[in-house]
């Protein structure tokens, strides 16, 4: 957070350099000191702790970024550093003709504001390390009260369904009653019923995801507006309807979540782009996202697994053969053969990562469940199953 207000600040680049040391070694201890799992009983939470690893690893990448930028986080229409304050805690980091579009707590100095916005911004909204992110367009009202009201009502939604969802994964025989030896693929089964049931496994773990991401959306989006007075136009969509993607460039430029863009680009982004220009940028994004995901599960102390990163590597091929059809025809990958192009390479190359989350006991990835003691669907479930048991006991 000191990181994040120094980057506001002019003049700051040799102190933000020399706390950087100290900020990577506090980050990297984080998770290997404060784990959810200190016994056996409690393996089920081994997804927690993949989940704080994984905002560890994005957090460094944060700091690289605000330590080694010598101008400092700029916004939209700043220049150069010559442009911000001065160090001051009670100076605040926009211009005096600047319209401000936010009413935070007025205990609550710009400074300190600014410096948590700069923080947690990740898709970078209104600052220039954000230029080019597609930012889907708003579906709520943006008056705060009905802003409010609607992410509200999305919220409890939302979280409906992650229950159902949750729920209809736990039922499945051999995928989550077992410590880590869960699988997709059935052995039991013959080959035609195995993949099937292995594919369904996989689109039900992919909608909990993005189900995840908007109850976890719309919780920030509720307490950053509601207690802190952001704008409601400062926080659109963090996903894109994935159903309308017929492309897997839309899929990854608009349909999925950009929260580790940043992480992506400072970890293998900039450097691709320097050495090959735009696909190199590519290939370097979707190599980094896959070290990010692989290594932050192996710093819960899980052994490491090629298969996630197969599935990274694989995109960008994927993507280059859309770029060859288009120059080859004249024409963009779309309609519903684009869709089912997309969506058949997403389901054939993640079946097998998806499946080594569920065999290392990481739940397949959902870091963010409804737990059972309080499941209103598992306990309905519960019951009708008690129900049904009882009549035929009776018959």
């Amino acid at each position: 957070l000191f990181l994040a207000y120094l980057s506001r600040r002019r003049n700051t680049y040799r102190l933000r350099l020399l706390l950087l040391p100290a900020v990577i070694g506090s980050l990297v201890s984080w998770p290997y000191q404060h784990t959810w799992v200190s016994t056996p009983e409690l393996r089920d939470l081994l997804v927690q702790d993949w989940g704080i690893s994984l905002m560890v690893v994005a957090f460094i990448a944060k700091s690289l970024h605000l330590a080694l930028d010598p101008n400092g986080t700029l916004k939209v229409g700043e220049d150069s550093e010559a442009q911000l304050p001065a160090s001051g805690l009670l100076e605040p980091s926009v211009r005096k003709h600047d319209k401000k579009t936010r009413q935070h707590l007025p205990l609550v100095p710009d400074a300190v504001y600014d410096a948590c916005e700069v923080a947690i911004s990740q898709r970078g909204i209104g600052y220039k390390f954000g230029a080019g992110t597609y930012i889907p367009p708003h579906t709520k009202p943006l008056e705060r009260k009905p802003f409010l009201r609607a992410t509200f009502l999305s919220l409890l939604r939302n979280l409906f369904i992650l229950d159902a969802l949750d729920t209809a994964l736990r039922i499945i025989p051999g995928l989550l009653q077992g410590e880590g030896d869960s699988t997709l693929f059935n052995a039991a089964l013959p080959p035609l019923p195995r993949y099937a049931l292995s594919t369904s496994i996989t689109l039900l773990t992919v909608w909990h995801m993005f189900t995840g991401f908007t109850v976890g959306y719309d919780m920030s989006a509720l307490f950053c507006v509601g207690a802190l007075g952001s704008s409601p136009s400062s926080w659109p969509p963090v996903l894109q309807n994935p159903v309308k993607s017929d492309s897997l460039h839309k899929f990854w430029a608009r349909s999925w979540h950009q929260w580790l863009r940043q992480a992506f680009y400072v970890y293998g982004g900039y450097s691709g782009k320097w050495l090959a220009g735009t696909p190199g940028m590519v290939v370097g994004m979707f190599a980094a996202s896959a070290l990010v995901h692989e290594c932050s599960v192996n710093m819960t102390g899980l052994p490491w697994e090629w298969y996630p990163v197969g599935f990274f590597m694989m995109q960008p091929v994927f993507l280059g053969m859309e770029k060859l059809y288009t120059k080859i025809t004249g024409k963009r990958v779309g309609g519903w053969k684009g869709g089912v192009w997309a969506y058949g390479c997403l389901a054939l190359t993640s079946q097998a990562y998806v499946d080594s989350w569920y065999r290392r006991g990481l739940r397949g990835g959902l870091a963010l469940a409804v737990p059972p003691q309080f499941s209103l669907i598992g306990h309905l479930v519960q019951w009708y199953s008690g129900s049904i048991k009882d009549c035929c006991s009776c018959t």
